[in-house]
C-alpha cells in the first residue's frame, strides 16, 4: 500500500480568549490516488482546550465511530467501522464544540492529525492545506465604545450619539464579519443608523445588525445612532452592549471606555412678567396678575414654581391659578416670603 495521505486545516484559526465555548470545523480531504482510502483519521487535541463535549462528521453515517469526548487527548474516526472508507477525492466535515481556559494571546495551538490507509497500517501525518489554516489562535475581541459626549436630553423627541466599532484586539488578525449593538426596548422605541461602513444594516426589535463586507483588521466604523424613546422624565443610564462575529459565531465585544448613554433632564425654563407694573401708594389691598409661560422643549415640562413675594407686601391674602384644576395645591397665604404652585 502506499503511504496514506489527506490534506487538512481548522476553522476559525481564531478564537476569543473571553469564549469558554467554541465550534471549530476541522475540514479532512484525502487527496490520494486511486483507491488509496482512508481507514481512519486521530486528530490530536492541543492542551489549550480542557473538554470536548461533541464532534459530528458529515461523511459517517453513524457518529457512534466517532471517539474520544470529555478530557481528552485525541479524536478518532473510524470510517472502516462505519462500512466505509473515507476515499480518495472525498471530504469529511468536522465539527468540534471545545472549552477552554485561555487567557494569554500568546497562546498558538497547533492541531495535528494522522491517517491510515489499512487496518493496524502505519499512520501517516495529514498535511495542512494550501492557504489554509492547522493553527488556532487566542485573540481579543474587538472594542465598542459610545464616543462622548454620552449624554442625552430626556425631553427631547429624538436624541443622537456617536458609537465605534473598532476591530482591534491582541493577537488577531481576522477582518470582521457583522456586529450587533443591543438596546433596551423599554426605553428604547426605535432607532435608525448613519455614516456606517456596514454593507447592510438590519434593525430588530432588539438590536441593530451591521453586516460588513468585511471589516478589515485594523479598521474601525464609526457612525451615528438616533434613538427614540418613552422616557420623558427623569435621568437614567441606558447600556448599548454588542457582539461581534469573525467567522466563529457572535461573541461579546470588549468595551473601550463606556458602551453607556446618560438621559439627563436639561434645566427648567419659564419666562414670567406682572401686571400692574405700577399700584399707588394709597391702595392698601392690590390684585396682580402673574403670568407663567413654560418656553421649554419637549417634554422639559415644569413640577412647580415657588414665586417669592417682594418685602414691601406684607399679606397675601388670596391666590387662584387658571391651570390648577384644584387650588388647595396653593400653598403661602398670609405673613409669607413665598407662594408655592405645585
Amino acid at each position: 500500500m502506499p503511504t496514506a495521505t489527506a490534506q487538512v486545516y481548522i476553522t476559525p484559526d481564531e478564537i476569543y480568549t473571553s469564549s469558554v465555548s467554541n465550534k471549530l470545523v476541522y475540514k479532512v480531504y484525502n487527496d490520494g490516488d486511486g483507491s488509496n482510502d482512508l481507514f481512519d483519521i486521530v486528530i490530536f487535541i492541543p492542551s489549550a482546550f480542557t473538554n470536548i463535549t461533541k464532534v459530528t462528521s458529515t461523511y459517517l453515517s453513524d457518529q457512534g465511530h466517532i471517539s474520544g469526548l470529555g478530557n481528552i487527548t485525541a479524536i478518532t474516526l473510524d470510517y472502516a467501522a462505519d462500512g466505509g472508507l473515507l476515499s480518495t477525492g472525498q471530504t469529511d466535515t468536522i465539527t468540534i464544540t471545545a472549552y477552554d481556559s485561555q487567557t494569554n494571546t500568546s497562546t498558538v495551538s497547533i492541531w495535528t492529525s494522522y491517517v491510515r490507509n489499512m487496518s493496524g497500517g502505519t499512520q501517516y501525518k495529514a498535511s495542512e492545506s494550501a492557504g489554509k489554516s492547522s493553527t488556532t489562535a487566542f485573540t481579543k475581541p474587538p472594542t465598542v465604545e459610545v464616543v462622548p459626549p454620552n449624554t442625552l436630553d430626556t425631553t427631547a423627541a429624538s436624541n443622537e450619539f456617536t458609537y465605534k466599532i473598532n476591530n482591534i484586539g491582541a493577537g488577531g488578525s481576522m477582518p470582521l464579519q457583522s456586529a450587533r449593538v443591543y438596546y433596551d426596548t423599554n426605553i428604547i422605541t426605535g432607532v435608525s443608523v448613519t455614516g456606517s461602513a456596514a454593507g447592510v444594516i438590519t434593525i430588530t426589535n432588539n438590536y441593530i445588525q451591521l453586516d460588513y463586507g468585511p471589516l478589515d483588521f485594523g479598521l474601525a466604523d464609526t457612525f451615528t445612532i438616533k434613538v427614540f424613546d418613552n422616557y420623558l422624565q427623569g435621568s437614567t443610564n441606558i447600556s448599548w452592549p454588542a457582539t461581534v462575529n469573525k467567522g466563529n459565531g457572535y461573541k461579546s465585544a470588549n468595551v473601550s471606555g463606556s458602551v453607556d448613554v446618560n438621559f439627563q433632564m436639561p434645566s427648567a425654563t419659564a419666562e414670567v412678567y406682572i401686571t400692574p407694573d405700577e399700584i399707588y401708594t394709597s391702595s392698601v389691598s392690590n390684585k396682580l396678575v402673574y403670568k407663567v409661560y413654560n418656553d421649554g422643549d419637549g417634554s422639559n415640562d415644569l413640577t412647580d414654581i415657588v414665586i417669592f413675594i417682594p418685602s414691601a407686601f406684607t399679606n397675601i391674602t388670596k391666590v387662584t391659578s387658571t391651570y390648577l384644576s384644584d387650588q388647595g395645591h396653593i400653598s403661602g397665604l398670609g405673613n409669607i416670603t413665598a407662594i408655592t404652585l405645585d
